[in-house]
């Protein structure tokens, strides 16, 4: 049936339900107090809302296939650690 839920005692401690019309999953967990929870899909994440699908640029990654190897950032002790033979 659309819209209905599990309520806490019809699931027992860990226990799943699916409501295979709305594609819903549910659980019931305790953390001091039992609860149903939903279990679905991201809701909002990186500031977008809905249905989300994320681009490297929305992490912080836009430049990713774009830096040389030469623009890349090498650490100090990488620039001032001592070679090692039979590299």
């Amino acid at each position: 049936m659309a819209g209905k839920a599990p309520a806490v005692p019809d699931l027992e401690l860990g226990e799943l339900a699916v409501n295979t019309f709305d594609g819903k999953l549910y659980l019931r967990k305790s953390d001091g107090t039992d609860t149903v929870l939903e279990v679905g899909p991201v809701r909002a994440v990186a500031g977008k809302i809905g249905t989300v699908t994320l681009a490297k640029a929305d992490v912080g990654l836009g430049g990713v296939d774009k830096t040389s190897d030469a623009a890349k950032p090498i650490s100090t002790a990488t620039q001032t650690a001592p070679e090692r033979e039979g590299k």
